[in-house]
C-alpha cells in the first residue's frame, strides 16, 4: 500500500515538472513568434521605401527636367502605312543616326530609352503636295498612384512636334530638315538636364572633358570606352 502512495506521489511531481516545461517553452515560443512576427519580410521593406519615395518625390519644374538620369537613347523610327512607299526609311534613319551623333548623344541600341521619331501624312488628291506632322517623342515607362494602387505603362515623357506642307519635289528633302531641327530641340533638353546633374559640384578634369563633349572635339563613346570619365 505504501508502495503504491509513493509510485502515486512520484508519478504526480513527474507530471507537473512536464507540464511546467511545457508552458515555459510555449510562452517562450510565443514570445519569439511575436518578435519574428515583427520582422518586416524584403517585400515589405521593399514595399515601404518605394511608398515613402513616392510620396517624397520632387514635383518637375521644366521639360528639360524629365530626362534626367538617361545615360543613352535608341532611336525607331515610325512612318504612317499610307507613306511607307514614299520616304527612304534608310535615308531617314540614316539622318536621326547622323543628328544624334553631330550633337554628341550617346547612342545605345540594347539599353538605350526609346527615341522615337514618327511621321504621318496625307496626300492631295493629285498627289502634288503632301501635309504632314511629325513628332519626336522620349518614350518610357510611366507610374500612376490613385485610390491606393499603383499602375504602370509606356508613354510619351518629352516630346516635339510640328506640322507642315511640302510638294511632291522636296518633301523628302524637308522631313530631313525636320529630324535635324527635332533633334537639336532634344539635344538642347538633354543637354541643359545633363549640365544641372554633372557641372555644378564636378572635378574640373571632369569639366573640361565634359565641354570637348559639348564642343563636338570628344566622342563620349570612346571616351567611356577607355574609362577616361572616371574622376
Amino acid at each position: 500500500m505504501k508502495c503504491l502512495l509513493f509510485f502515486g506521489l512520484l508519478s504526480l511531481l513527474l507530471l507537473g515538472n512536464i507540464s511546467a516545461q511545457n508552458d515555459r517553452q510555449t510562452t517562450a515560443s510565443s514570445k519569439t513568434g511575436g518578435e519574428e512576427g515583427s520582422e518586416l519580410t524584403p517585400y515589405q521593406r521593399v514595399s515601404m521605401y518605394l511608398g515613402h519615395s513616392l510620396f517624397k518625390a520632387d514635383p518637375i519644374k521644366r521639360q528639360s527636367e524629365i530626362l534626367w538620369g538617361i545615360k543613352g537613347v535608341k532611336p525607331v523610327l515610325e512612318v504612317s502605312e499610307e507613306l511607307r512607299g514614299d520616304f527612304s526609311t534608310t535615308a531617314l534613319e540614316g539622318k536621326i543616326y547622323s543628328a544624334l551623333q553631330a550633337k554628341s548623344i550617346p547612342i545605345d541600341k540594347e539599353n538605350g530609352v526609346l527615341l522615337l521619331f514618327r511621321i504621318r501624312g496625307v496626300w492631295d488628291r493629285g498627289k502634288r503636295s503632301l501635309a504632314y506632322t511629325y513628332d519626336l517623342d522620349i518614350i518610357d515607362k510611366v507610374y500612376v498612384f490613385r485610390d491606393g494602387q499603383i499602375k504602370s505603362n509606356f508613354r510619351s515623357i518629352w516630346n516635339v512636334t510640328n506640322m507642315g506642307f511640302a510638294g511632291k519635289d522636296v518633301y523628302e528633302n524637308a522631313m530631313l530638315i525636320n529630324i535635324e531641327s527635332a533633334v537639336e530641340r532634344f539635344g538642347i533638353s538633354f543637354y541643359e538636364q545633363l549640365d544641372r546633374d554633372i557641372i555644378t559640384d564636378t572635378p574640373r578634369q571632369a569639366k573640361l572633358i565634359y565641354q570637348r563633349i559639348r564642343n563636338g572635339e570628344e566622342d563620349i563613346t570612346d571616351l567611356l570606352a577607355n574609362e577616361e570619365l572616371k574622376d
